[in-house]
């Protein structure tokens, strides 16, 4: 019980620094187009959410 809680805590702090780091490499690329770069990051935060969801289930 304790060991799948610390997995999926490990998981979840993996997941968000791999969000915020295609998030910054997004924004930096498309810093002219701001409305883009936010559509393009929310689009992979919510397909990776999506995965989140169904590995842990």
């Amino acid at each position: 019980m304790l060991k799948t809680k610390l997995k999926n805590f490990i998981v979840s702090i993996f997941l968000f620094l791999l969000i915020f780091k295609i998030f910054f490499s997004i924004t930096t690329i498309f810093i002219t187009n701001d409305y883009l770069s936010l559509a393009i990051a929310m689009l992979i935060s919510l397909k990776l959410k999506k995965f989140i969801f169904f590995e842990s289930n």
